[in-house]
């Protein structure tokens, strides 16, 4: 780019700059800023073809279909996330550099603005991959749906009391099971994590107790708890 190439150019008050240590690191925080923002613009760029297609296509088609076209979006959006990403890291890695207050202002505004878009376009991604499972599945998708009840703290909100088992197939979604997380205890005895691979809060409990699916919340990460779920 125009900007990287000045940045990186002969120029006298350039080579002098990079010669003191202050002024080397506003440079440095110049061409990080230069990468961010190319990063950042890639990550629209890939969407634009795989986007326009799917604009340009039928718009009366079935569930099932409309999905599966969401699909095929899915790389285009996994690598728009990724630029994203990357340009967030290159900012983040600024966050405690000495900068002068025009720089800092900057990266204070845009690093802020980035990782509320990196949150976005994750959600954004989670949601087309839910979508066309759900909806559009080329193969038989099972979906674990856990309700957790806030009558009871736990890490992460509560005491799951019910779940859903979800079956998605090319015909969309349809509800194969739901029922209390003590029924389906009661059928899976030996389902459990014994007391001694148990988290801290259950081998702390008087009686100290293992860990099922109603209580797979005990720890602070719900990817953790939903992939033990899951496993259960």
């Amino acid at each position: 780019s125009r900007a990287r190439a000045q940045i990186h150019s002969p120029n006298p008050l350039i080579l002098a700059s990079r010669a003191l240590p202050l002024l080397r690191l506003q440079v440095r925080a110049v061409d990080a800023m230069n990468d961010a923002g190319l990063a950042a613009t890639r990550s629209g760029l890939v969407l634009v073809g795989p986007a326009q297609t799917f604009l340009a296509k039928d718009t009366k088609v079935s569930v099932p279909a409309l999905a599966r076209q969401m699909g095929d979006l899915e790389p285009a959006v996994a690598r728009s996330v990724s630029d994203l990403e990357d340009a967030d890291r290159r900012l983040t890695e600024l966050e405690t550099a000495r900068l002068l207050p025009p720089l800092a202002a900057v990266r204070d505004s845009v690093g802020k603005q980035l990782s509320e878009g990196v949150m976005s376009a994750q959600r954004t991604q989670a949601a087309m991959i839910v979508a066309s499972n759900l909806f559009g599945a080329s193969k038989p998708t099972r979906i674990l749906v856990l309700s957790q009840n806030p009558d009871e703290p736990r890490p992460t909100g509560g005491y799951i009391g019910t779940y859903g088992l979800i079956v998605a197939g090319a015909n969309g979604p349809k509800l194969e099971r739901y029922e209390g997380s003590q029924q389906w205890r009661q059928r899976h005895p030996k389902a459990v994590i014994p007391v001694a691979r148990a988290p801290f809060a259950l081998r702390a409990a008087i009686p100290p107790q293992v860990q099922s699916l109603s209580n797979v919340g005990s720890t602070p990460s719900w990817p953790a708890s939903a992939t033990l779920a899951a496993a259960l």
